[in-house]
């Protein structure tokens, strides 16, 4: 059971890749909510701390890995949002 924890948790994780790439290349996650990250970021700390508890290794994988997406998604939309502002404060004379 614990390999197909282990499987489940990877699928589960890895869903988080084509956001963080669409993100990236379009240079744009103002239509991802603050109030989902929020919620998506809690559960999954909490989700830890139970897994951690309990010795669950493969929630402990998937929900570690599910943090670093939900982070990095956290971080390239405060860092596009503060690129978008200063392009309106500062725009391009070329």
């Amino acid at each position: 059971m614990e390999t197909i924890g282990f499987i489940g948790g990877t699928i589960t994780s890895l869903g988080g890749i084509p956001q963080i790439y669409k993100i990236a290349t379009t240079k744009k996650a103002d239509d991802i909510s603050w109030i989902m990250l929020s919620a998506w970021f809690t559960g999954l700390c909490l989700t830890t701390v139970y897994a951690v508890s309990i010795h669950a290794v493969p929630i402990i994988v998937n929900a570690v890995i599910s943090l670093i997406n939900t982070v990095t998604i956290i971080s390239l939309k405060i860092y596009f949002a503060q690129a978008s502002e200063y392009e309106v404060l500062h725009p391009s004379t070329v």
